[in-house]
């Protein structure tokens, strides 16, 4: 672990001009926590522990939500802010990238699994924006390789964009996390 890390300083250091501060590590697999402190990372992204048991939950989880409300917090010296481990920003009922959908959302209309997503999201905003909870959203950028998936994202950023201004939503990328906490 400690040579990918390097790899990811330097690659990092290369593009952006100044080390990483947070991690989002591949298959929501972490390494040790006192070797990404010594690595300058500040802010991870553990993924939740799946929350169904059966097809027929993954499904209705899956395509309907709700979506799960995140967790901030501090873990052993690092923020964490933890995500699902289906990406959910994007649709999993829509086709990702250049694919197609699962074969258990294809008889679903499109426009319906578009806008079953595009409440879900919406939702999930409003329920952390009332309680002052997290909700931390994400996906693959091959995700939103399709106009399917790109529309509903655009639409909730619209809309998102909206909402934040007529609230106290505050809306932050990983790395300003540690100033929430």
């Amino acid at each position: 672990m400690p040579l990918e890390l390097d790899q990811v300083e330097t690659v990092h250091r290369r593009t952006v001009g100044q080390p990483p501060t947070s991690l989002v590590p591949p298959r929501h697999g972490l390494p040790a926590y006192d070797l990404l402190a010594d690595y300058g990372i500040e802010v991870v992204r553990p993924a939740m522990e799946a929350r169904s048991s059966t097809r027929w939950e993954r499904f209705t989880e899956l395509f309907a939500g709700p979506l799960p409300q995140s967790e901030l917090r501090r873990h052993d010296g690092l923020v964490e802010t933890t995500c699902t481990t289906y990406p959910s920003l994007t649709a999993p009922a829509l086709p990702s990238g250049q694919g197609i959908s699962h074969p258990a959302f294809r008889y679903i209309p499109r426009s319906i699994r578009k806008r079953t997503h595009l409440r879900k999201l919406k939702r999930a905003t409003q329920a952390v924006a009332a309680d002052g909870g997290h909700l931390h959203l994400w996906c693959h950028l091959f995700d939103l390789c399709n106009p399917h998936q790109s529309t509903v994202v655009e639409d909730y950023l619209d809309w998102l964009a909206a909402f934040r201004d007529e609230t106290d939503l505050t809306v932050a990328p990983m790395e300003e996390l540690p100033s929430y906490v």
